[in-house]
Formats: C-alpha cells, sequence, structure tokens
C-alpha cells in the first residue's frame, strides 16, 4: 500500500510524541538516580552506608509496584489507551513527589517522600515502556523505538547533570523542578494522539500448552540483571570524584557529565554495528568498550583522560542498552502475535528485575562510596572488578535472541 501523507504524519506523530514522553520522563528518572545519592548524603546528611541501604529498599518498593501495576494491566486486559490513561495519572502524581525528594532536607520526610514517589512513578513507567511493543508496527520500527529510547535517555542524563552543576552554583532549584514536572504532565497528556497499529495475531490452538512466560523473557532478564545491577557499578561512583582529583573543581560531575554524553553516542554506534556486523558482534563490541573504559577510568592518569574513557564507558552501556530493549519489544511483539496480550507483563518483569538489580548493585556501593570519595584506590579496583565480572557474564550468556516466528493468519 502506497503510503500517503497522511500515514507518514501519523507514524512520525507516534514516534514525536512517544520521543516527548519518554524525554520527559527520564528527565525526572535521571535526577532521581544520578543525584539523588547525592543529595542524601551532601545535603540531608546520610552516611554512605545508610545511603546504598535506602537506594536498595527505594528501587525494591518501586519494583514491587511496577509487578503490581504491571500485572492489572494485563488482567484487565488494557488496550494502547487504557496505558496511555494509567500513564497520565502516574505523570501528575510523579511530577509533585519527584519535586519533594530534592526540595525537602528533612531525613525523616524526605525519606517517607522519596518511597512514596517510587510507588506512583510505577504507574507511569510500565505504560511509557509498554509503548516500546504496543507502537511499533514491525521488528525494524521496534529497532528504532529502542534506540530512540536509549538516546533521549542519555540525553536526560546529560541535561540532568547540567542542572545539577547549576544548582550547586545557586540556580533556582525551585524553578527546574516545576519545570520538571510541568514537562512530564505536558507529554504525558500528548499520548492521547497516538494511534496504535492494528496487528494481525493468531488464536492459539487448543492442542497447544499454556505458558506463564513469553517466550524467551527468562533469558531476557538474565541479561537485565547483569546490565542493571553490576555494569553501572562504575558509573554510578563517578559523581563521588574527589573534588580535587587533577586539581579540578567538580571533577565528579565533570567525569558524570562525559559519561552522559557517551551513552548518547552509544546507540548510533550500534546501528553502525549491526548494520555491518550483526547483533552478536555489535553486543560483544559494547560489552569490550565497557571493560576497556572502566580500566581507563581507574588507572587514567588525570581527569581528561579519565573523563574520556568515561565518554566510552556511557556508549558501551548504551550499545548493550539498545540490544537488551529491542529484544524487551521483540519478545512483547512475537507473544501478542501469537495471540496473547502482555505488554504490561513483559514491561512490568523488565522494570521489575532492572529495579531489584538496582537495588542489588546499590548495596554494593555501601563500602565504596566514602572510601572512593576519599580517594582510595581500593574502591575504584574493586569497581574494576565488578563491571569485570558482570562484562564476562553478559557475554558468556547475553546472545540476540533467537526469534519464535509466530504463523500467518490468513
Amino acid at each position: 500500500m502506497a503510503c500517503t501523507p497522511t500515514t507518514f504524519l501519523d507514524g512520525k506523530g507516534n514516534h514525536v510524541r512517544f520521543a516527548t514522553a519518554h524525554a520527559a520522563r527520564s528527565l525526572g528518572w535521571a535526577t532521581t538516580d544520578l543525584l539523588l545519592a547525592w543529595h542524601l548524603h551532601s545535603v540531608v546528611g546520610f552516611s554512605g552506608t545508610t545511603v546504598s541501604i535506602l537506594l536498595a529498599l527505594f528501587l525494591s518498593t518501586g519494583a514491587l509496584a511496577n509487578l503490581s501495576v504491571g500485572i492489572l494491566l494485563t488482567v484487565r486486559k488494557a488496550t494502547g489507551p487504557d496505558y496511555v490513561r494509567v500513564q497520565l495519572f502516574g505523570a501528575i502524581a510523579t511530577a509533585i513527589l519527584f519535586a519533594g525528594q530534592f526540595l525537602v532536607v528533612d531525613p525523616v520526610a524526605v525519606t517517607v517522600i522519596a518511597f512514596a514517589f517510587r510507588i506512583v512513578y510505577a504507574a507511569q513507567d510500565v505504560p511509557q515502556n509498554a509503548l516500546g511493543s504496543l507502537l511499533p508496527d514491525d521488528d525494524s520500527d521496534a529497532k528504532r523505538y529502542a534506540r530512540l529510547r536509549v538516546v533521549l535517555s542519555g540525553v536526560m542524563r546529560v541535561v540532568a547533570v547540567s542542572v545539577h552543576l547549576l544548582l550547586y552554583r545557586g540556580a533556582s532549584d525551585v524553578i527546574a523542578f516545576a519545570v520538571i514536572g510541568g514537562l512530564n504532565v505536558a507529554s504525558a497528556i500528548g499520548l492521547r494522539g497516538l494511534r496504535f497499529p492494528n496487528r494481525p495475531t493468531v488464536r492459539p490452538t487448543a492442542d497447544e500448552p499454556a505458558t506463564s512466560w513469553p517466550t524467551g523473557l527468562p533469558k531476557l532478564l538474565l541479561g537485565f540483571v547483569v546490565a542493571a545491577a553490576v555494569l553501572p557499578t562504575m558509573s554510578r561512583l563517578l559523581i563521588f570524584a574527589p573534588s580535587s582529583d587533577g586539581g579540578m573543581l567538580q571533577a565528579g560531575g565533570s567525569m558524570l557529565t562525559a559519561f552522559c554524553v557517551g551513552s548518547v553516542a552509544g546507540p548510533f554506534a550500534q546501528r553502525r554495528l549491526v548494520d555491518a556486523f550483526g547483533e552478536r558482534i555489535a553486543l560483544m563490541t559494547g560489552i569490550v568498550v565497557i571493560l576497556a573504559s572502566a580500566m581507563l577510568v581507574t588507572f587514567g592518569d588525570g581527569v581528561p583522560v579519565r573523563a574520556l574513557a568515561a565518554a566510552a564507558h556511557g556508549a558501551g552501556l548504551g550499545i548493550v542498552g539498545v540490544h537488551l530493549w529491542t529484544s524487551a519489544a521483540r519478545v512483547a511483539m512475537d507473544d501478542a502475535a501469537s495471540g496473547i496480550r502482555r505488554d504490561g507483563m513483559v514491561a512490568s518483569a523488565v522494570i521489575l528485575t532492572t529495579h531489584v538489580s538496582m537495588a542489588a548493585g546499590a548495596l554494593f556501593l555501601a563500602p565504596l562510596i566514602d572510601a572512593y570519595e576519599a580517594g582510595d584506590p581500593v574502591a575504584a579496583l574493586a569497581a574494576l572488578v565488578i563491571v569485570a565480572v558482570g562484562g564476562i557474564v553478559l557475554a558468556l550468556t547475553e546472545m540476540p535472541l533467537r526469534r519464535r516466528i509466530p504463523p500467518v493468519a490468513a
């Protein structure tokens, strides 16, 4: 069928709306993910160990909330518009509690607000991630959504760090958080204009056994465990780099900014690698870059060299991220093509796994934050070992998924 201007604009509109909503949501999450630990440690006054424990508890709470939202949407057989309505509610509540996390300095109050934020954020997070499989027309389109997702996540991390550096210099934090919250709500409202594709499905036959998991999901989740718990250990410590490192103020902020910039470049590199060598080589290349750059971050001489290594580290994680999110969309799309609509289950399972894994990763930081901030080389070496083990495990276990090709309806 010829592509008329109308159909082209409809598809274009879907990508723009998805991108806007994902960018706004990612900005709030990136600010929380990158800077809440710093806020709790440097502003509120919690010790490094307490911060690590709190982050683990926050992430565990969010994981359970995400699982609940995903199961509810799946049980109720939610359609695309249902996901959009739930996301709007989540965006409004998230915007309010997001600001509270950083504007409140009372230890008890900020802890309560942070727990509440994780719960309501699930109502925004699950629907937004499910759109990655609800919106694509085909496998190629799913790759575009996955790359768009990872690129925008990286861009928003750069913005989040930039906001941090501005706030550190005395900018109006209230206005900044109000703008982030407003963008969150406005972009969620914009999703009401999405057009969902009507993909053909096949009714399962009576002879087909019922499965509790979509095909390929367990293996995919194993990849997300490593990618969320272990591989980002070095990047989570960058913000705590000693400010006197290399005689350069705010070395941690500079290195974290470089890391985020590199993560934006990762998806573009992944696309070229896939086109030239295929998914397997692209994934292995990303893992090698992660390991090599982690060594340079640890042993590099001076902040400029280490900042370049941090950028390469972000690119490597971006390559791995695109691979995993493309695989997640494939699992949900193949599942739906076989006659079962479980996008919410797949999205919530991935988020649950990611958050629990991030909680475990936060516990890894407990003995490292204070030592790394003090310039202890043993802490940096320990982080390097953790990342190296994760890279080896991922290389051995996470290969591109072999897709189950459903039969085509007549």
